[in-house]
């Protein structure tokens, strides 16, 4: 059994970021997060399961401006990400990078169960009928060294609704349960949300499931969490994001602070106008998967 003294850690930044994933818990962010939503994929674009996975088994899919505007200071785009035209339901082309799965360190968590119609929205902070849930997460991604290894490539944000949100949720929370045996032994004091995690579809296999009323089902490609299958002293050391990153994550959580608590604010207002610029959400894209920011 381990000391936990492989580990180095702040432990007040330890503990800041166990308090920022409380998973069940108009700002903008103080710094640059770019936005990843889920890419449901689709068995009829087999074809491109080679050159294009994201499209075929599902995946993560950001505004290629976005990144590109964040690339330069953060040493370039990470190895992985596919340019990808997306074809809206209104015949509106955004190009993006995709990506099957991304690795991720959680930093914090918000969430609301929104719905409506083009006069009036509400935002609850509870669930109730006809409202769909929406999350969203601040993370750290990371990349891939050679030695097998990651580092920190920056913040983004993770976003999903509906049926995803859940899937989402599912696996962050089943992180945290795979690693507690490992942590208890080898690491008590370092938060699961310290150790990379890969978030996204897996395997040679699409996996697709059907959601939604029974008399208006259709498929998704839910998000899944790889596990490895044993989680040793030696995968932890690789996964731990180190005490530099969990700093950094410790103080973009404070910093997000206003940031993660606006959905809250705006619960107050269960019902708004579009004329009362202030409080108003707008109605949120048709179709799941097109922008869902």
């Amino acid at each position: 059994m381990s000391n936990g003294m492989d580990f180095d850690i702040d432990q007040s930044s330890a503990d800041r970021l166990n308090q920022g994933m409380s998973l069940g818990g108009g700002i903008e962010l103080p710094f640059d997060a770019p936005v990843f939503w889920w890419l449901n994929g689709a068995p009829a674009n087999r074809a491109l399961a080679s050159a294009n996975p994201a499209l075929y088994f599902g995946g993560w899919a950001c505004n290629q401006e976005d990144l590109d505007e964040v690339k330069d200071e953060r040493g370039g785009l990470p190895a992985g990400l596919v340019s990808t035209d997306i074809y809206t339901r209104e015949s509106k082309t955004i190009q993006v990078y995709s990506s099957r799965m991304l690795i991720i360190a959680p930093i914090g968590f918000r969430q609301s169960w929104s719905g409506g119609n083009g006069q009036t929205q509400t935002r609850s902070i509870q669930w109730a009928p006809g409202l769909r849930q929406h999350i969203q997460v601040l993370a750290l991604m990371g990349i891939r060294l050679d030695n097998g290894a990651y580092k920190s490539w920056g913040a983004v944000t993770l976003s999903c609704k509906g049926f995803q949100a859940a899937y989402l949720t599912s696996a962050l929370k089943d992180w945290k349960k795979a690693l507690e045996r490992p942590r208890k032994e080898h690491a008590p004091q370092i938060p699961a949300w310290a150790f990379w995690m890969a978030v996204g579809t897996f395997g040679q296999n699409i996996d697709t499931k059907m959601v939604g009323k029974a008399d208006a089902q259709s498929p998704v490609t839910p998000v899944n969490l790889y596990v490895p299958k044993e989680i040793t002293l030696e995968t932890m050391r690789k996964l731990y994001v180190g005490k530099d990153a969990v700093n950094e994550m410790a103080d973009k959580l404070e910093d997000a602070a206003e940031w993660l608590g606006a959905w809250k604010a705006r619960a107050d207002h269960p019902a708004v106008a579009p004329g009362d610029d202030e409080n108003y959400i707008p109605p949120e894209p048709a179709y799941e998967d097109e922008i869902p920011f």
